[in-house]
Parts: structure tokens; C-alpha cells; sequence
């Protein structure tokens, strides 16, 4: 009886031993489209055979595995796991726990180390060859490798000569998306190899792609010329303006023929000159401009123009007038501090008799009269505050007649700079009997210490 119960016990005891096992790992670091493998050794140490049911905790992996495992008594036998992402899973390490059960529960950990570089695949659609002064699109195509739908996936267009642009994007489980986009290429990128990189951003990197862009050589020099006129003056202002992506080099030829050559000025002045052709060298820096100013001035042969054409009527003037009235001065010895001025009014005719001839001339008021007069006395003196005018009435000249009227005059006080003599006055009848009247120089006499 003791017998049989003690028996009953030890029944009682192996049966609640579920199963022993052991693990083997054969490839635990994946990326997402790859699979994880390992071996189970499960030891069944009953008494009896045992069926054991194999399932999986997560969502995020889908098991591959024989579901229901018979294993004799006392027996060992291989349960060959395999394991592959379809989830959200986590970049690195994932925990995930396979059940072995038949009477009792076994909990098996397995470690899975994920790289999600190709959970979503990314192709670029792109011409790799740019001009910066176009408009540059391209085409991404996306692919989930992923069996659930990915929500508010980002995607990061960048490149060192462009603005960073990014798009929000919803992908559904194992589908493929495609989008467009525009690159916003800064228009003095120097010629040269870029790299264009897209980012697949959820929380984690999911996914990046990188190609090459050529900057192609893209020349854009523009002419300039600017003209300002003023008066007999013309500015010119030409040259070239590089919008290009590179350093320009070239020559500007000018051509300038007739007078204008000889009143040009440029700056800077031209490199060569062959003859009317006149050349400069530039180089021009991107984003640059090279001028030239010409300043074309006539200002001085006009002047110049002017004063011979003024000398031409004065001396017209002198040669065809038909009387001819010119006033002089000499200095005279005085004593102490004063001065002796002797004037000469000399009146010409060179027309027709003229009658009646009056002549009057005038002298400041600091100066006094000293009675003594040429060959004609003036027939009248009057005196204000600030002149003393005398007048000489001559009954008639003849034609080429000249007289020569002349009176001498003293200061009151010492006189020291400028001393203004004001114009002499002739009036006389021409052969119809109308008034004439003609006017001298003036004189404007310097006095020194």
C-alpha cells in the first residue's frame, strides 16, 4: 500500500515538469525585408509523450514555425524558429517571447536586432545633369515593405546648394507611393559634383537614398549701357554684368570715329587702341559687373567757339559803327598822397556829317575836377552826390572827323584799390534827323599802396 502511494507521488511530481530547453542563435541582426532565425532544443523529461503548441507575442513579427510539436518521453528534439518584421518595429533591439505549451507554459525570449535602412524603399526620378538657372523636378517613388500602413511618414529633400524642402506623407502597408517635387538650385552654384540625399523619417530613419548631381557650366553675361545728357556733355556707361555660375573672361570694342574721339574720356582708359577701335580686357567674378564710363565733353570747343565768334562781332562791331567813341586814362604826378588822372574821350565819325553832337561823361564825386581841359572846354558842368557830369556840344563832325576831348581830375583823399569810371555817352542826329546814342568802354583803374 505504502508502495503504491509513494509511486502515485512520483507521477504526480514528473508530470509537472512541462519541457527543458535550450537556445540557439543562428541570425538575430537583420535589416526589415530579412528574416531571423533560431534553433530551440526542447527536452521533454515526462513520463508520458507531450504535444507542445508554438506561438508568438507580438504583432510586429510574424512567426514561421512548426505550430504543434510531439516529443517522446524523455526524447530531445529541434524546433526551427524563424522570424520576420511586418510591423512598426523598433530600430535596434526588439524583445519578443515564443510560448512553448502543452500542461504547463514555457516562455522562450528572443532578441531581434533590426536596421530599418529598408523598411520603405526610395527611388529619385532626376535629370543629374543641372542647369542652376532652370527649374529642376524630380519624382520620388516609395515603396512599403511593411505590412501595416505607415502614418505621417516625412520626407527630407536635401543638398547642399539647395533649400531643404520636406513633404508629410500617409503609406500603406506593402503599397507604393509616387510624388514630384521641385529643387530650389541657388542660381550662382559654382560647376562642380553635388549630392542630392532623401530621408524617410518616422521617429526613426527608415530609409535613405543618395545620388549625384552635376552643376553643368551655365553662362549669363548681359550687356549694359546706361546714358546720362546734360548740357554739351554726354555720359555713356557700358560694360557687362556676369549672371552666370563661373568667372567670365572677354573683351568690349568700342569704335569711335570723327571730332568726338578727341572729346572722349574713358574710365578706366582702354587697353589697346588700333586705330578708331578702342579695347578693354575684363575678367568678371560671378554675380559681378565690369563698367565703363565715357564722358563725351563739348563745353570747352563750344566756349572756345563762342569767344572767337564774341571777338569776330566786337571787331564788326568797331569796323561797320558809325561813330566811334573810346575812353582812356593817364596817370599824373602828384603831391603828397594824391593822384592825378588825365581822361581822353576820343570820338570818331566814320558816316555822313552828324550835327548836334553831345557828349557827356562822368566822374565820382571823391574826385574833384582840376579845370584843366584839351582844345574844347565842356560847355556845361553839373554836380550831385555821387557823380559830376560834364557836357560838350560839338555843332557838327564831318565824315572821318576826329575829335579828341580830354580833362584832368585829382582825389580829395588817398585812394587804395579799385577806382570805377563809368561810360561816356555821345548822342547825336543821323542824316534823318533821329537821336542816336552810343556808349564807351568803361575804365576800371587799380590803385596801389
Amino acid at each position: 500500500m505504502k508502495r503504491g502511494v509513494v509511486l502515485l507521488v512520483l507521477l504526480l511530481l514528473v508530470s509537472i515538469v512541462n519541457a527543458d530547453y535550450s537556445l540557439k542563435i543562428v541570425e538575430n541582426k537583420i535589416k526589415y525585408t530579412e528574416e531571423a532565425t533560431f534553433v530551440v532544443y526542447i527536452t521533454n523529461p515526462g513520463l508520458v509523450d507531450r504535444v507542445y503548441t508554438v506561438s508568438l507575442d507580438s504583432d510586429k513579427f510574424e512567426l514561421f514555425a512548426n505550430k504543434d510539436i510531439l516529443i517522446r518521453a524523455g526524447e530531445t528534439d529541434t524546433l526551427d524558429v524563424t522570424l520576420k518584421p511586418v510591423g512598426e518595429v523598433d530600430l535596434g533591439k526588439n524583445r519578443v517571447n515564443l510560448f512553448l505549451r502543452s500542461d504547463k507554459e514555457e516562455i522562450v525570449p528572443l532578441d531581434v536586432d533590426v536596421d530599418l535602412s529598408d523598411m520603405i524603399d526610395v527611388n529619385i526620378g532626376i535629370n543629374k545633369e543641372i542647369d542652376p538657372k532652370k527649374e529642376v523636378t524630380f519624382k520620388l517613388r516609395l515603396k512599403n515593405n511593411a505590412k501595416v500602413n505607415l502614418k505621417d511618414v516625412t520626407i527630407k529633400v536635401n543638398c547642399e546648394v539647395c533649400k531643404e524642402s520636406s513633404l508629410l506623407v500617409d503609406l500603406d502597408g506593402e503599397s507604393e507611393l509616387t510624388k514630384q517635387g521641385v529643387l530650389k538650385v541657388d542660381e550662382n552654384t559654382k560647376p562642380g559634383l553635388y549630392i542630392l540625399d532623401v530621408d524617410v523619417w518616422k521617429g526613426n530613419l527608415l530609409s535613405s537614398k543618395s545620388v549625384d548631381l552635376y552643376v553643368i557650366i551655365s553662362p549669363d553675361v548681359r550687356k549694359i549701357e546706361e546714358v546720362e545728357s546734360k548740357f554739351l556733355v554726354s555720359i555713356v556707361k557700358f560694360g557687362r554684368e556676369n549672371k552666370g555660375n563661373f568667372e567670365n573672361e572677354g573683351s568690349i570694342n568700342l569704335e569711335i570715329t570723327g571730332l568726338r574721339r578727341y572729346f572722349t574720356k574713358f574710365y578706366p582708359g582702354p587697353d589697346k587702341i588700333e586705330g578708331n577701335i578702342y579695347l578693354w580686357n575684363y575678367k568678371i567674378p560671378v554675380n559681378d559687373r565690369y563698367i565703363i564710363t565715357a564722358v563725351t565733353d563739348y563745353r570747352v570747343i563750344v566756349l572756345v567757339l563762342l569767344l572767337l565768334v564774341l571777338v569776330v562781332l566786337l571787331i564788326v562791331y568797331y569796323k561797320t559803327r558809325k561813330i566811334i567813341v573810346l575812353k582812356n586814362v593817364e596817370g599824373m604826378k602828384g603831391e603828397g598822397t594824391a593822384k592825378g588822372l588825365k581822361v581822353f574821350l576820343v570820338i570818331k565819325n566814320k558816316d555822313r556829317v552828324m550835327r548836334d553832337v553831345r557828349v557827356f561823361d562822368y566822374v565820382p564825386a571823391l574826385i574833384s575836377l582840376s579845370n584843366k581841359y584839351g582844345t574844347i572846354n565842356p560847355s556845361k558842368i553839373e554836380k550831385s552826390e555821387k557823380f559830376i557830369r560834364l557836357r560838350w556840344d560839338i555843332a557838327k563832325l564831318d565824315m572821318w572827323e576826329e575829335r579828341i576831348l580830354s580833362y584832368e581830375v585829382k582825389s580829395r583823399l588817398h585812394i587804395f584799390g579799385k577806382l570805377l569810371l563809368p561810360s561816356c555817352v555821345v548822342l547825336f542826329k543821323n542824316g534823318r534827323g533821329r537821336t542816336r546814342r552810343v556808349k564807351s568802354n568803361f575804365l576800371n583803374i587799380i590803385f596801389s599802396k
